[in-house]
């Protein structure tokens, strides 16, 4: 049986939506690649919607940016920021997004719900952003991989231990309050 798309699935998008495109405005401007919140966003969408909702939310927002919407860093929005040396990373946060949301549902599942369930999850899922993020980078500089992971990995890792720690404890806090309305969608 087909579900249908309620309204409060909908408004749960949109909020992830908003969510993720106010966080990306939050940054620090670094070239090439600038450090911003969305990755905290992403990170957090993940671990409150589980894998396909999240996945979900992030590939319309990313598709909402591609189609011109300034919802990218820096009020951004096209699809030459796709296209461009960064356009990897924001790709790559809607395979993190399904990543966090399907080993936080997995690790919740062998040992209950706990901070730490978040912690491994979160970095598998920077991991794959990562992957996604520098392969694009090197394909559309023609950079080694070497140089890229110098000046595109390397750089933020500090700062997105930071996010993960973050967004793991803000998911562990914010989950349980959010538990019955996340349940409807299930």
């Amino acid at each position: 049986m087909k579900k249908r798309l309620n309204s409060a699935t909908v408004a749960v998008y949109g909020l992830f939506i908003a969510f993720i495109a106010i966080c990306a405005q939050i940054n620090i401007p670094t070239q090439p690649i600038q450090i911003t919140l969305g990755v905290f966003a992403v990170l957090a969408a993940g671990g409150l919607l589980g894998a396909k909702r999240a996945a979900a939310a992030v590939a319309l927002y990313v598709l909402l940016g591609a189609f011109g919407a300034p919802v990218f860093g820096y009020f951004r929005g096209g699809l030459g920021v796709l296209l461009g040396p960064t356009g990897g990373y924001l790709i790559g946060y809607i395979p993190m997004a399904f990543a966090v949301g399907f080993l936080s549902e997995l690790l919740r599942k062998k040992t209950g719900e706990s901070y730490f369930v978040y912690i491994p999850s979160m970095a598998a899922g920077v991991i794959i952003c990562y992957i996604f993020g520098t392969a694009w980078f090197v394909i559309s500089t023609k950079s080694t991989v070497a140089a890229a992971l110098a000046v595109c990995v390397i750089p933020f890792i500090p700062g997105d231990v930071i996010k993960i720690i973050s967004a793991a404890l803000f998911v562990y806090k914010l989950r349980p309050r959010l538990s019955a309305q996340l349940r409807q969608f299930d």
